[in-house]
C-alpha cells in the first residue's frame, strides 16, 4: 500500500498530460515519415514541380528565374526582357510629358487638378476662362522685356519710373501735364512771370502785400508793432558787429574797451590822448619827440607771425603794440618766446629774471587762458590751453626805464 501511495501522481502534474482517449486519437493520426516527403518544410532546400498560386504578397531576399542571369529583368506575366532594350532608347515615351529637354509639348486633352473644381462642367477650347500663352504675350503688358503699347492707357494712381520719354522728343524740351512739350528756350528767355514771387537773391527790396507768419496759430504782425523793427531801422539806428559806421552822440562803456587802436578825429601820431577825453601834443611833454623804434624788435619766433607791430619811445617811456598769431599750433604748456627787445648792450626793455616777471595786460582769444610777460628782454607767452593758428593775440603795454 505504501508503494502505491508513493507512485500516486500529484493532481497538479496531470494538467499538461493527455487522457487515454486523446492518446489513441493521436496514434491514429500519426503518419508515416515517407508520406511527408511531398510537402514543403521550413528548413530544407527543395525543388517544387508544378504551379503554386499565392493570394498574398511574397517577400524574399531575391527572385531568380531558372536559366536566366542578371542581363534580363523579370516581367509581370513571368517573362523576361533584356536590360539592353531599356538603355538603347527603344522604350516608347511619346505619350508622356517630359519634365526637361523639350520646351513645347502638345497635350491632346486638358490638365486639371480634380473634377471637383469643374462643378460637373467639362472645359472647352472656346471657354473664355482660358487664354493661350500667345494671346498673353501679344495682347497684354508684361512686367519684363521691351514692348510697344498701341492705344491710350489711363492710370488712376501715380506712375513712378526712371524717366519719361515722349516719342520723337528731345532733351531740349520739357513734358507738360497735357502730354505736349515746350522748348527749354522759352523758360530761359524770361517769359516766366515771377512778379508774384519773392526772390531769394538779386533783389534787395521786395514789397509783400500781406503778412508773413510762421503758421495759422501765430498772431498777425503789424508793420507798426513796436516789438518789430525793419532792416532799415537796424542799419541806421544800431551799431553792427561788422562794417564801418559813424556813431553820433556819446556812448558810455562801463567795462574796458579793447581795440586794435584808438584814434581821435583830426589828430595824428604827434598827439597823445588824455584820460579826460582831451589830447595834447607830444612835443608839449617836456620837449621830447616820439621816436619809432619798431626795428629794435628782433629775434622773432619763426613759428609766430606778427600781423602788426609798433614800438615807440618818448624819452624814457616805451609804448608797445603787437598783434601776433601762431603759424603752427602750440600745445598747452609750451610757453613760446615771441620776440626780443634790443640787445645786451642796448637795453630798451625790462631786464628782470624769470623769478621777477614783468606782467602785461593783453587781449587773449575767448575761451583761452594766456599770460604774457617780459623776462630778460624776451617777450614770453604762458598758455595753459592750446594756442591755435586761428587765434590772434593783441598785446598793448608800456614801460619806463
Amino acid at each position: 500500500a505504501d508503494a502505491l501511495f508513493d507512485d500516486k501522481l500529484n493532481v497538479s502534474d496531470q494538467i499538461d498530460a493527455y487522457s487515454k482517449t486523446q492518446d489513441d486519437a493521436l496514434l491514429l493520426l500519426k503518419a508515416d515519415k515517407t508520406q511527408l516527403a511531398d510537402y514543403v518544410d521550413l528548413t530544407s532546400t527543395q525543388t517544387i514541380t508544378g504551379q503554386k498560386q499565392f493570394n498574398s504578397n511574397i517577400t524574399a531576399a531575391s527572385f531568380t528565374k531558372s536559366g536566366a542571369d542578371n542581363t534580363v529583368v523579370l516581367l509581370g506575366a513571368g517573362g523576361t526582357k533584356p536590360l539592353s532594350e531599356f538603355s538603347s532608347g527603344s522604350v516608347d515615351d511619346s505619350n508622356y510629358v517630359k519634365k526637361t529637354g523639350q520646351t513645347l509639348q502638345v497635350i491632346k486633352g486638358y490638365l486639371r487638378k480634380s473634377l471637383e473644381d469643374l462643378d460637373g462642367d467639362e472645359p472647352s477650347e472656346e471657354d473664355e476662362d482660358y487664354i493661350t500663352k500667345g494671346e498673353v504675350a501679344n495682347q497684354y503688358v508684361g512686367i519684363w522685356g521691351n514692348q510697344q503699347i498701341i492705344g491710350t492707357k489711363s492710370f488712376y494712381d501715380n506712375v513712378t519710373a526712371n524717366g519719361f520719354i515722349k516719342k520723337n522728343g528731345t532733351n531740349q524740351q520739357v513734358l507738360l501735364a497735357n502730354g505736349t512739350t515746350k522748348p527749354l528756350s522759352e523758360f530761359g528767355g524770361g517769359s516766366v512771370d515771377d512778379s508774384n514771387y519773392v526772390k531769394k537773391t538779386g533783389q534787395e527790396l521786395q514789397i509783400i502785400h500781406g503778412v508773413l507768419r510762421k503758421d495759422d496759430e501765430e498772431l498777425s504782425v503789424s508793420e507798426y508793432d513796436e516789438d518789430y523793427l525793419t532792416r532799415g531801422d537796424i542799419y541806421n539806428t544800431f551799431v553792427s558787429s561788422y562794417d564801418n559806421q559813424s556813431i553820433y552822440g556819446t556812448k558810455t562803456f562801463n567795462s574796458n574797451v579793447n581795440a586794435a587802436g584808438f584814434a581821435k578825429t583830426g589828430k595824428d601820431d604827434t598827439s597823445v590822448l588824455l584820460a579826460g577825453g582831451g589830447d595834447t601834443l607830444i612835443s608839449s611833454l617836456g620837449g621830447a619827440q616820439m621816436e619809432d623804434i619798431t626795428d629794435k624788435i628782433r629775434d622773432w619766433n619763426m613759428s609766430i607771425s606778427p600781423l602788426y607791430k609798433k614800438l615807440s619811445r618818448l624819452g624814457s617811456l616805451y609804448l608797445l603794440f603787437l598783434q601776433v598769431k601762431p603759424l603752427a599750433q602750440f600745445n598747452a604748456g609750451i610757453n613760446p618766446k615771441i620776440c626780443e627787445f634790443g640787445t645786451a648792450s642796448e637795453v630798451i626793455s625790462p631786464t628782470g629774471t624769470s623769478s621777477q616777471p614783468f606782467y602785461i595786460n593783453f587781449t587773449p582769444p575767448t575761451g583761452t587762458n594766456y599770460t604774457v610777460h617780459i623776462v630778460n628782454r624776451n617777450l614770453l607767452m604762458n598758455q595753459d590751453t592750446i594756442w591755435g593758428t586761428d587765434q590772434a593775440v593783441v598785446i598793448t603795454t608800456f614801460w619806463i626805464l
